[in-house]
């Protein structure tokens, strides 16, 4: 009911004009409703209020991407990053024709906080997706040398040497996760591609299983009359 929600949110924005929150969610309800416009307007008036809010940038960003201005949307990308968001939401969009525009815009964030491990780990993740995994590589080292032992960021590196094929380091790479975080399913998940990938099946179809695990997927493992079959044992009795 989203039209109702901004319809609340404009009696708000009357009661008490240039109030952040009332306008950030008045924004995301506009965002929602594909009026991007709109959504920019209240974007821009919580950002001239907050400018040290990174999540406002972010979301000015992903609001020009829905308009088509993805050469403007490059800057609030990058302040995004340099305010140190924990995470980028929308993201640097895939889509952009200059991708070198989008590279420049990134490594210009770099120069801005190059000691940040937040920032250092949001800037190889956004390499990676621009498929320069082996310029990602330093930005998640100097990420876990700010903050050693993340999970998050010894999972991008993870990914990055499994897409540059370099095996032996990728394996290592997930092994320490699993040293910190024994349970960790996206671990898990990674080795089983990992091993996938270099045709190493049995271990890698033992590990897939993990997929039931993942957080955040909406997948449920399904329920069968009778136990799973994962080929570790005989068949009768089981199905799969």
């Amino acid at each position: 009911r989203l039209e109702e929600q901004v319809a609340c949110l404009d009696h708000c924005d009357d009661l008490e004009p240039n109030h952040v929150d009332t306008l950030r969610r008045r924004a995301t309800a506009l965002y929602r409703l594909k009026r991007f416009d709109e959504a920019l307007a209240d974007y821009l008036r919580a950002h001239a209020l907050d400018p040290a809010d990174g999540n406002t940038c972010n979301d000015i960003g992903a609001t020009l991407t829905g308009l088509r201005r993805d050469a403007e949307a490059l800057t609030w990308f990058a302040w995004a990053l340099a305010l140190r968001t924990p995470e980028l939401r929308g993201g640097v969009p895939k889509t952009l024709d200059d991708v070198a525009a989008c590279f420049a815009a990134i490594r210009q964030v770099g120069a801005c906080a190059p000691a940040n491990a937040d920032t250092s780990n949001n800037i190889g993740d956004a390499l990676v997706r621009l498929g320069r995994e082996e310029e990602s590589l330093r930005w998640f080292d100097l990420a876990v040398e700010l903050r050693p032992g993340t999970v998050l960021t010894l999972t991008g590196k993870a990914r990055a040497l499994a897409r540059l094929r370099r095996r032996d380091e990728a394996v290592a790479a997930y092994e320490h996760i699993k040293r910190i975080d024994p349970g960790s399913a996206d671990a898990d998940f990674g080795l089983a591609h990992l091993h996938l990938m270099f045709g190493e099946f049995e271990a890698g179809w033992a590990l897939r299983e993990a997929r039931w695990r993942l957080p955040g997927l909406r997948i449920v493992a399904p329920e069968f009359s009778a136990p799973a079959w994962l080929g570790e044992q005989s068949v009768a009795g089981r199905t799969i």
